[in-house]
């Protein structure tokens, strides 16, 4: 199993079901996903999986405190 199979697992949990994509969200989760994604992201921004895979990857990113997606 490869990294990008680890996130594709951890971002598709039951838990996320009630989660939402808005569309004031799509413009800063591609830039987050451009700037802190090392990992091939499984879906894309305007899906709840693909959300998920890119706020975690910006977590998990050394050089970001997750500070930005503390708003989403």
């Amino acid at each position: 199993m490869n990294e990008g199979d680890i996130f594709v697992m951890m971002s598709q949990p039951q838990e996320f079901e009630q989660l939402k994509v808005r569309d004031d969200e799509l413009e800063e989760l591609d830039e987050l996903k451009r700037n802190y994604c090392k990992v091939k992201v499984f879906g894309s921004s305007e899906n709840v999986c693909g959300k998920i895979n890119i706020l975690m990857q910006t977590c998990f990113n050394p050089s970001n405190l997750c500070s930005s997606t503390s708003s989403i």
